[in-house]
């Protein structure tokens, strides 16, 4: 990363270099926005240089600042310009704090007397709203094959109505576990519902880790932590050119962690960690874990779920 020495010398923002889709830096780059034009691109004359990120384009976007207002325009990038987690069409309102995603890198754009811990608080709040996206770039649509994960908060509802602050915590946690989870994919995905997560893995068992490691992570942080639903699935998905996930696979995931409505024994149980979770899998993704997990599964019976033909034999996961 290099930048261009601006001409003012107020700042009239900061641009903070938060890290990779999937892995937060270590030590975050932090850049006085100080012109009305503040370009980010691959090629070394913006004023935010990234020219290790082969997804951004060499102009990318640009933020200015019109009439005490900011802005954000998307150059005719060749993945995208992302702000909090939804694609940018040309010129929009850029309200701050936000975050932006361009190729795979994160920014957090803040207020200029924004502090270190206020930072923090910022990207907290611009991490997580419904429907936002973290995803690779991707140029053309292709087909593949990955497992599926659903998460929910059981009674998110409830808990957003007794502590509303309380429970975005939670969720900004969880989303920052999932990342860390993703760390090592070629291919991430991760996807916020507002009172959870859709992530996609390569892998089955990568895919179960992440759901074991949830609870114990959550409970570090929180106390108490909200019960939680977890569905696992594998089967294919489209890939958009934004890297969205679509097909009947991916429906199917969310209807299998609805399996509990319909089945009132299947109930989270408290595990080590204390935290009460359910686990359910399909058939089709308990068949790509080892005997050894298999073991560890119990059938809860066969289902109609959208997005599967005929009925759907589910397993739930048992604690050793």
């Amino acid at each position: 990363m290099s930048t261009k020495a601006p001409d003012a010398s107020r700042p009239l923002a900061t641009v903070t270099l938060l890290g990779s889709v999937t892995q937060r830096a270590v030590n975050a780059a932090r850049l006085p926005i100080c012109e009305a034009l503040f370009s980010i691109g691959r090629d070394k004359d913006n004023q935010l240089s990234l020219p290790h990120d082969a997804a951004v384009s060499r102009h990318h976007c640009a933020i200015s600042v019109v009439g005490g207002e900011f802005q954000l325009k998307d150059l005719n990038s060749s993945n995208g310009t992302y702000l909090n987690g939804k694609r940018v069409q040309g010129t929009v309102p850029l309200a701050l704090p936000a975050q932006v995603t361009v190729g795979q890198s994160r920014l957090l754009v803040a207020p200029e007397q924004t502090d270190i811990a206020s930072e923090t608080l910022c990207e907290q709040a611009t991490f997580c709203g419904s429907g936002s996206i973290v995803i690779p770039a991707r140029a053309v649509l292709e087909r593949r094959s990955e497992a599926f994960m659903v998460v929910d908060v059981i009674g998110s509802t409830q808990l957003v109505k007794q502590n509303e602050a309380q429970f975005a915590a939670v969720i900004v946690t969880m989303g920052k576990v999932l990342q860390h989870a993703l760390r090592t994919e070629s291919e991430p995905f991760l996807q916020c519902t507002g009172d959870g997560f859709l992530a996609c893995f390569g892998d089955a068992q990568a895919a179960l880790n992440a759901a074991l490691e949830l609870g114990p992570r959550l409970a570090a942080r929180h106390d108490p932590v909200p019960p939680l639903s977890v569905a696992l699935h594998w089967g294919s998905a489209s890939l958009s050119p934004t890297g969205d996930r679509t097909g009947q696979d991916v429906h199917g995931v969310f209807a299998l962690e609805k399996v509990r409505h319909v089945e009132p024994e299947m109930a989270p149980t408290r595990r080590a960690s204390g935290v009460r979770q359910l686990i359910v899998m399909s058939e089709r993704f308990r068949s790509k874990l080892g005997p050894s997990r298999q073991q560890q599964t119990t059938s809860v019976g066969r289902y109609r779920l959208k997005g599967f033909d005929g009925e759907q034999q589910v397993f739930r996961w048992v604690e050793p």
